[in-house]
């Protein structure tokens, strides 16, 4: 894991936000690669230091020069150079009041990089109080509020700094985190941040690769081997958690032994600490979804022409947005597998209003399940 700490100034070895900086890096030495961007330069032993103990790599941004107001404009396109070449897994920013934090924050999060704020006190109603309507508001109005909402995580060093961090309101309580032991806390709550953003950064190749097992999974002919050659470059870790979050897990496996590709053991993404995603999609079978009940005129003794419109009715109700893999396979089994009177089922999903929808999921399982010439039946 490559983790990038921002920091505006590290020269004051004694300061206690430096200090706790330097815990981080020490908790994280062995087992990640740490690099610090910063504003001011370092003496050499500062350097030395930090290279020689902690594997620390430094980068800086110049500070703007306060003759030059126009030298702040800069600051964005440096964090992005920096972004860009050095392509960090996380981005921790040391930092409240700060421009250039905001404007690190903001070139992170454009990447779809991780990136966690720690506020190292400023957010405490002695700070945030004094001068609020000529200093703090203009400032909490430009940047401060949008680089502590859109962050990942806020990460306290206190239980009374969680509290006035909480006091704000500027995160969801369950992402304000309280570190009390680096050593113990740090890399886990790095890796729960990543599995919880993890949709960002996953590649094209990696969700093929699933779509393609499921596909496998539910073919009725032999897929045969497929080789090794798929696996390559893919991160499995991604693969379990988009095949759970997407409830297709058990066809995944299925297809990759279909397929005859060894995976990884599996990773019980269950038990996987991960922030609440509030755009989550709709998990279980699409026969057993909730939704608003349909006259259906069909008689119940035509079951399959009854199943076929039910569920075109179901994925309606759920959604395009929240409609799982898991979903989308069973409507494909409907359409491949299941053998029902087209013109009787097309009559009743044309009285109730479910015509179009009919049509655009043949043409979404044709684009991803590649369905043979004549299944377009609508």
């Amino acid at each position: 894991m490559k983790i990038l700490h921002y920091i505006r100034d590290f020269r004051n070895t004694s300061d206690d936000t430096v200090q706790s900086v330097g815990r981080m890096f020490s908790a994280t030495a062995k087992v990640a690669e740490n690099h610090l961007l910063t504003v001011f330069r370092l003496p050499v032993e500062i350097e030395q230091t930090l290279s020689s103990q902690y594997g620390v790599v430094l980068h800086y941004i110049d500070a703007p020069r306060r003759s030059n107001p126009l030298s702040y404009l800069f600051l964005g396109g440096k964090a992005k150079k920096i972004m860009k070449s050095l392509a960090p897994d996380v981005v921790h920013i040391h930092a409240s009041w700060d421009f250039c934090a905001a404007k690190v924050e903001k070139a992170a999060r454009k990447r779809k990089i991780v990136t966690i704020v720690s506020p190292h006190g400023g957010l405490a109603p002695e700070i945030v109080n004094p001068d609020f309507w000529q200093y703090r508001l203009p400032r909490m109005l430009a940047y401060q509020n949008g680089m502590m909402r859109r962050s990942m995580a806020i990460m306290t060093l206190s239980e009374a700094e969680r509290t006035d961090v909480k006091n704000q309101g500027l995160r969801a309580e369950a992402r304000i985190e309280l570190l009390t032991d680096a050593a113990e806390q740090l890399m886990p709550l790095y890796r729960k941040s990543l599995d919880t953003a993890y949709a960002s950064y996953m590649t094209e190749e990696e969700k093929g690769f699933v779509h393609d097992a499921v596909v496998a999974a539910v073919s009725d002919t032999h897929v045969g081997a497929a080789g090794e050659m798929l696996t390559q470059g893919l991160s499995f870790r991604r693969i379990f958690l988009y095949a759970w979050d997407e409830d297709v897990t058990d066809l995944l496996l299925q297809g990759a032994e279909k397929m005859q590709v060894q995976l990884p053991p599996q990773l019980n993404v269950e038990q996987l600490p991960r922030y609440r995603n509030k755009n989550s999609k709709q998990r279980g079978a699409l026969i057993d979804v909730a939704s608003k009940p349909r006259k259906i005129k069909i008689s119940a003794d035509h079951k399959e022409e009854f199943l076929a419109v039910t569920l075109i009715g179901k994925a309606q109700s759920v959604g395009k947005k929240k409609m799982t893999l898991r979903h989308w396979t069973e409507l494909y089994h409907l359409f491949r597998h299941i053998d029902f009177n087209e013109d009787d089922v097309a009559k009743e999903l044309k009285r109730l209003g479910l015509k179009k929808t009919a049509k655009k999921i043949q043409k979404t399982l044709g684009k991803h399940y590649a369905m043979p010439h004549g299944y377009d039946i609508f």
